[in-house]
């Protein structure tokens, strides 16, 4: 870390510290924090813009600090987007919006979204979240329903019902496979015209094929005709690739559908039954999620979801 960066990065845990705080004790992320946080950076955005013109006198450089200043504007529009789908508060999203615009582009070297490199904070602070709910889930229903859950296992191992609940996994299976496919097919190509690195990046395909999940898969299981057309097609693009040598790429397909199926659905199956759980809305903390998000981004400079899959490859 360089002195430029420590300028940057102390007092964004300073702030950050002081906001996680406030978050967890108060159930607040007061202003008056998240307006020192950005008028400090906006003083070191214009002294690096003079000292970079007047002194260095290499206006080449500015283009750096307009990324950062493009970063961090997308960074809000991503915050007010957020909060007004009620994804989070607004102090989230001012905080969000603060962390984009300290921390240097050089912490996103590992996985570099063009124009949006924050985006790797983003899924690094909202995949802590599921983490941690899944955890909570998975506690609480083996604290009070313990019996209930063996029951549930034996159940579903039962010789009887084993064979239809097979054939029905292989058949999401396929499915996901299928749509995972066509996913790839449509992604490569807006990826090479627009981010190089976007290809490679599994985090944002991942939030893409979770997106497409929730809103999609329920009206395309239930299509007689799109369903087996999106099968065909997927199976023609797999004996494509075996035809053409790439049969490690389609290993590498076959094995990230699996991956995402049994995640996504073991998932969704703990959520959905500790959301149930739970008829009270109560105001949830995000502050100290996002700062040890940003603090994993720091270190491995990039996305966490990515680094974890990159582990499977």
């Amino acid at each position: 870390m360089t002195p430029l960066d420590s300028l940057f990065l102390i007092p964004l845990f300073v702030i950050g510290g002081i906001c996680a705080f406030t978050d967890i004790r108060y159930g607040k992320i007061k202003n008056k924090w998240i307006k020192a946080g950005l008028i400090w950076a906006a003083l070191l955005y214009l002294s690096l813009i003079f000292y970079t013109i007047f002194y260095l006198h290499q206006k080449e450089n500015i283009g750096y600090i307009l990324e950062m200043l493009i970063n961090g504007l997308i960074a809000l529009g991503v915050g007010y987007f957020l909060w007004q789908f009620k994804l989070w508060s607004a102090g989230d999203a001012k905080l969000f919006t603060l962390y984009a615009f300290l921390i240097p582009l050089s912490f996103y070297s590992n996985y570099y979204l063009n124009y949006f490199p924050s985006f790797a904070l983003l899924v690094n602070t909202f995949l802590l979240i599921i983490l941690f709910l899944v955890i909570e889930a998975l506690f609480s229903s083996i604290k009070n329903r313990p019996k209930k859950i063996g029951l549930i296992w034996r159940k579903w191992f039962e010789l009887k019902k084993l064979t239809p609940k097979i054939v029905s996994s292989a058949k999401l299976y396929l499915n996901y496979l299928a749509f995972f496919i066509i996913l790839r097919i449509i992604i490569q190509p807006i990826s090479r015209a627009f981010a190089p690195k976007m290809g490679s990046n599994f985090a944002l395909f991942f939030l893409i094929l979770f997106i497409a999940r929730r809103y999609l898969f329920g009206f395309l299981f239930k299509s007689k005709k799109i369903m087996p057309v999106l099968s065909i097609l997927g199976g023609g693009y797999a004996i494509y690739l075996i035809s053409q040598g790439q049969g490690v790429l389609l290993f590498s397909m076959l094995k990230m559908a699996l991956i995402f199926m049994v995640t996504i659905g073991l998932l969704m199956r703990f959520l959905g039954q500790y959301i149930e759980k739970k008829e009270v809305k109560k105001t949830f903390s995000f502050a100290p999620f996002m700062l040890l998000a940003s603090l994993i981004t720091i270190i491995i400079k990039g996305s966490l979801l990515s680094f974890i899959l990159s582990l499977f490859r």
